[in-house]
């Protein structure tokens, strides 16, 4: 029997954050998600769309298209990042 442990390097755990928070300040700033950080946060949280899908109750469809379009509804904007990122990003600051 072959036992593979992964451990996550501290560093990783930090990049992370500091992904979150720059992708919060831009959210702050612009008031939208765009697809393209949908698309970084995924890749970066190793999210599946399938996996995004199950989490949120969704089509794969509608992962699909706000993987393309983005979002611009801040209430959506924070559902989004809790769901990708397993953290409540807290009051992006947009209206």
């Amino acid at each position: 029997m072959i036992v593979v442990m992964v451990i996550e390097k501290p560093q990783t755990a930090t990049r992370q954050r500091d992904f979150i928070e720059r992708v919060r300040s831009e959210v702050a700033a612009s008031g939208k998600l765009p697809g393209e950080h949908v698309v970084s946060l995924m890749r970066r949280f190793r999210v599946t769309i399938r996996a995004l899908s199950a989490r949120m109750d969704l089509t794969q469809k509608r992962i699909r298209q706000v993987r393309g379009s983005g979002l611009t509804n801040r209430n959506a904007i924070r559902d989004w990042i809790e769901a990708i990122t397993g953290e409540d990003p807290g009051d992006l600051g947009v209206g």
